[in-house]
């Protein structure tokens, strides 16, 4: 939409259309100022879920209450071994992935969800 008012990408635009999108697809739709529909957003990738307005409050809300109630520790360790992965080497991914576990096995999470399952039941997590 930028280059409708003579401007270029803003807010990592380019970057985050190139690593879902590639070259050629980024730059058609961002020289030509592509309107996208939710449908078409999602199937470029661009965005996880559509909703109808009605339904959003209550899937933002069941989104939220699985990400608050679930293991924040794991949660944290995966949100940055994604960014390593992203942006560094195979063997950097590796080395932040097994430092994660090490830290994920000595929390009360895990205990919790290794009896949870254990005991096929929902686990509790307490957040550490």
């Amino acid at each position: 939409m930028f280059t409708q008012i003579a401007l270029s990408s803003d807010g990592g635009g380019a970057y985050f259309m190139l690593q879902r999108l590639g070259y050629a697809k980024a730059f058609e739709l961002m020289i030509q100022a592509t309107r996208l529909s939710a449908q078409q957003a999602l199937e470029y990738g661009l965005i996880n879920q559509v909703f109808a307005e009605e339904e959003i409050d209550a899937a933002v809300q069941n989104i939220a209450e699985r990400i608050i109630n679930g293991p924040y520790v794991a949660i944290q360790r995966t949100k940055a071994n994604l960014r390593e992965a992203m942006s560094g080497s195979l063997e950097s991914a590796l080395e932040a992935e097994a430092e994660s576990q090490a830290i994920n096995l000595k929390t009360q999470d895990f205990a919790e969800g290794v009896r949870a399952f254990m005991e096929k039941r929902k686990p509790n997590f307490k957040g550490y």
